[in-house]
């Protein structure tokens, strides 16, 4: 091998050894980003009001993976109003983007919430969660299916697949009520436990909704939570909802809010079909007169365009849910 050779196998030699030096510098970095993201979105919560059991591990995955596991989370409204715990959660991000975490959390979660107990299981489930760098949550992607769910002496419940994108807005200073959370849910093939009150049938096909919440989200779903949401501004925005059900097929978009007495306050314009099947399924339950509903039906049909499409505009007020100056129903307090 000749001087050149040598001093160029050097420096190739020296600049490996530099890259892998500042490469490991980087992934220490990286991690330590990677673990105070993962601690500040807690303590964040915590600062909240809820109460948030979770012990981290180390972050392993060096050259290229930064990974942690989380034992044994567990989560709680301030006031014990609902309760969550499931198993462990396995966390995982590239070192070059180390506010970008996949998680995944198949197996048993358990839910507390109104003094009822839920056992689910999850065959699978797994997604993204994207931080800012202020420990905001920016993004939010969850992917779940083969999903059972059991009150204890009841029957089970099923979901063959589900997702939710949440989102934390950037703060808008010119906002009188700001934003807490965009969100994009949705389910298919959901099978209920039969009951003769299901008038549309046991399984509901298809349900979604996308929107925002205004306000503070609230700290739980007891009387007193939801009404200090409520006095905040609290209300939701949907830009679209959709329900496949039975014969009903029902898309829209609405706002929805609570009145003084926790009923249901809500404005929404909806289109849908089989109104007429619909109505008849309802009254063969037993849950509306015959006669109420083949005039309403009758009403609806001369509505109905070509495809059988009711555009029908809605709002609930004063404890009654109504369609123009046709009264649909009596709203009872969500909780009491």
């Amino acid at each position: 091998m000749t001087r050149k050779s040598r001093i160029a196998a050097l420096l190739a030699v020296l600049v490996l050894a530099g890259l892998a030096g500042g490469w490991a510098v980087w992934w220490h970095v990286a991690a330590g980003r990677f673990a105070t993201s993962i601690d500040l979105w807690i303590a964040a919560r915590r600062a909240e009001g809820y109460k948030i059991e979770a012990q981290r591990d180390p972050i392993e995955g060096f050259p290229f993976r930064l990974k942690t596991r989380i034992a044994a989370p567990s989560a709680a409204a301030g006031d014990g109003s609902w309760t969550w715990s499931g198993p462990d959660l396995a966390i995982d991000a590239p070192a070059w983007s180390p506010l970008s975490i996949g998680f995944a959390m198949p197996g048993a979660h358990r839910v507390l919430a109104q003094g009822h107990q839920y056992e689910v299981e999850a065959k699978t489930a797994e997604g993204l969660l994207s931080l800012a760098t202020d420990g905001r949550l920016d993004r939010f992607r969850l992917t779940a299916g083969g999903i059972s769910a059991q009150e204890p002496g009841r029957g089970a419940a099923t979901i063959d697949s589900l997702y939710a994108t949440l989102g934390q807005p950037a703060p808008d200073a010119s906002a009188a009520i700001a934003a807490s959370l965009a969100f994009d849910l949705g389910a298919e093939t959901i099978a209920l436990p039969p009951d003769p009150r299901l008038a549309l049938g046991a399984t509901i096909d298809h349900v979604a909704a996308s929107g925002r919440l205004e306000g503070p989200p609230p700290r739980g779903f007891d009387a007193v939570s939801l009404a200090a949401w409520r006095d905040a501004g609290g209300a939701v925005d949907l830009n679209l909802m959709g329900l496949a059900w039975g014969p009903l097929k029902l898309s829209g978009s609405g706002t929805f809010s609570l009145d003084d007495q926790l009923r249901p306050l809500a404005a929404a314009n909806t289109s849908v079909q089989g109104a007429t099947e619909t109505l008849q399924a309802v009254a063969d339950a037993g849950l509306m007169k015959s006669g109420d509903a083949q005039l309403a039906a009758l009403g609806l049909a001369l509505l109905a365009d070509g495809q059988g499409r009711v555009k029908v505009p809605l709002t609930a007020q004063d404890g009654e849910l109504r369609s123009g100056p046709l009264k649909l129903a009596k709203l009872q307090p969500i909780v009491r």
